[in-house]
């Protein structure tokens, strides 16, 4: 190469230096916001929803809240047909409704529940029809 084309890459040499420079630069500073961020996921996690699956994809674990509601449920497989028990809580016209609840391929079958102000009610269905404690 001549001294004139060394001459004439040199400022094109320099200019993607820089450039170089520049991108190493931005790579760092997204490492850092990455480790910051995988950091702050080991302390919190912030959702609405969340699903603990099985390796097949089934949801074992759900997480829920949404406004004035909040449950955790967790599924149970049957053929045919699915077992779930929840934990929930509800916020009704200023009063907390919590509880337990059985459901069988979608049914509720039985439920232990407080509403804030009112006795605890155990109802196991399909006897109780009615909706009396039966403790």
């Amino acid at each position: 190469m001549s001294r004139d084309e060394e001459e004439s890459t040199e400022p094109a040499v320099a200019a993607l230096r820089r450039r170089l420079d520049e991108l190493a630069s931005a790579v760092d500073g997204l490492r850092a916001d990455f480790d910051a961020h995988r950091a702050a996921l080991r302390y919190e996690v912030v959702t609405s929803r969340l699903a603990v699956t099985d390796p097949d994809g089934f949801e074992r674990i759900v997480l829920v809240a949404d406004v004035g509601h909040g449950s955790v449920a967790v599924n149970g497989r049957s053929v045919g047909a699915g077992s779930t028990i929840e934990l929930f809580a509800n916020d009704v016209e200023g009063r907390a409704h919590i509880g337990v609840a059985l459901t069988e391929a979608g049914d509720v079958v039985s439920v232990l529940e407080l509403l804030a102000g009112t006795p605890v009610r155990l109802w196991i269905g399909p006897d109780d029809q009615d909706g009396a404690p039966v403790l």
